[in-house]
């Protein structure tokens, strides 16, 4: 058994294309648009945000009984989408920042 005071979990998850839904002309974000092929709504966004960051919530937890408490991420198109994920309901008591580089 692992002694989870001295435990912890740090991880990098490729999220795959978190974007939100507004244009950006510095950003090839054509594909996540409402009105693209993709039809990337409100909707979609907040469901994969919430689902990601249950997934986020539980990586280690069967080792360490809490959430990384370093991950990185790849695919984000910028801070808006980073703040709307570690903001979202399964994050959100987490207390993460980060740090975004293009």
């Amino acid at each position: 058994m692992i002694n989870t005071a001295e435990s912890y979990t740090i991880a990098f998850y490729n999220i795959e294309n978190l974007f939100d839904i507004e244009n950006d002309p510095f950003t090839n974000d054509d594909d996540f648009l409402p009105t693209s092929v993709k039809r990337w709504t409100t909707k979609r966004y907040q469901n994969k945000l919430k689902k990601l960051g249950k997934v986020i919530s539980n990586i280690g937890k069967e080792d360490t009984e809490f959430a990384p408490v370093i991950i990185g991420l790849a695919e984000v198109e910028n801070n808006k989408v980073l703040t709307d994920l570690v903001e979202s309901k399964n994050l959100h008591n987490e207390a993460y920042s980060y740090i975004h580089f293009d």
